[in-house]
């Protein structure tokens, strides 16, 4: 599974790598969009009829993610719904691409987003906020500084802060902000870049003006040459639990395996290949709840050697599932081709 990241999401060509089963509709407000580099200042309430991509800087203030409809931005708030949302990973945002406004390294700054749950944060989606370098080039190097507040398939509602450069993703720190929130259905992230680049997060929980968290932590930006770096936010609905094959020119295959829950997931695991139209199971373990993914975790299990003496046109396939539903939480096939 590639990890969560608002830089991947504006790839638009390469999105997410996590399952497409649909665990919920989601629907969420952003009231207010904030960024601040310099003396440059830019506000949008969300109150001007302009739907993204329009807004305060005209017709292409934003680039988006999924087509917004034209009752998006109503009542002073933009409007984040599944419904909206493309393709298969279910995902919606946009991000500044007005440069008046973009961050100059030794300059400093903030943004902010206000963001409004009025029916409460749908299990197994997440909400992204960021400053993120464009374009965004698969062939060369990308930066990304992220604030992602959601609720897993745990039910705990989680915010994390994390880096990602050149597709190395870290997480800085993350924090359960479960018991927190009381009956607050508004959170405003903040980012604050000094003026040595330095970028730190908060949250003020409820929207009430004051800071209730301070993520520990910092990242300290790199502005790379020819980069313009702006805010952005996404809302996506996703899995906590991941499986994925890997493929490598020698004709090795691994598996990897991700937990991205704050607590052990129970899983039922199967591992099986076919050929000839013919299936044989190699591994089915969990039926019973006994196979606990730990949490915070990946792992790459070896599956085909390099140079096996394997026919080509061997399929493998792999799957976990809830032992108690039997909900999907991911399933991969791969076909091994002999180098």
């Amino acid at each position: 599974m590639r990890s969560f990241s608002l830089s991947l999401c504006f790839l638009f060509a390469v999105l997410f790598a996590y399952s497409q089963l649909s665990y919920g509709d989601f629907s969420y407000d952003i009231g207010r969009f904030t960024q601040v580099s310099g003396h440059s200042t830019f506000v949008d309430e969300f109150d001007d009829g302009e739907v993204s991509p329009g807004g305060p800087s005209g017709p292409s203030t934003y680039s988006v993610l999924s087509q917004f409809p034209t009752d998006a931005e109503s009542s002073g708030v933009l409007h984040l719904n599944s419904s909206d949302a493309a393709g298969g990973n279910v995902a919606i945002g946009t991000r500044l691409l007005d440069n008046t406004f973009s961050f100059i390294s030794g300059v400093g700054g903030f943004v902010e987003w206000e963001f409004s749950f009025p029916d409460g944060i749908t299990k197994n989606t997440f909400l992204d906020f960021g400053i993120l370098s464009l374009p965004q080039d698969p062939d060369n190097l990308n930066e990304s500084v992220e604030l992602t507040i959601g609720k897993g398939l745990s039910g705990n509602i989680t915010a994390t802060f994390r880096s990602d450069v050149a597709g190395v993703d870290t997480d800085i720190s993350k924090i359960d902000i479960s018991s927190m929130l009381g009956t607050c259905t508004d959170i405003t992230p903040r980012f604050d870049v000094s003026a040595v680049d330095v970028v730190t997060a908060s949250l003020d929980i409820c929207s009430d003006g004051s800071v209730d968290v301070v993520m520990p932590g910092s990242h300290t930006l790199k502005f790379l040459e020819g980069k313009q770096y702006t805010g952005g936010f996404v809302a996506v609905e996703v899995l906590g639990v991941d499986c994925a094959f890997l493929e490598n020119p020698d004709g090795s295959i691994y598996l990897s395996i991700e937990n991205t829950e704050t607590v052990p997931m129970a899983s039922e695991f199967k591992i099986w290949i076919e050929f000839t139209g013919q299936a044989i199971s190699i591994v089915n373990i969990g039926s019973d709840g006994s196979f606990l993914l730990p949490p915070d975790f990946r792992t790459i299990i070896p599956i085909i050697p390099p140079y096996a003496s394997l026919p080509s046109g061997l399929k493998l396939g792999s799957r976990l599932l809830d032992p108690t539903t039997g909900e999907e939480f991911c399933v991969d096939m791969v076909t091994y081709r002999k180098p």
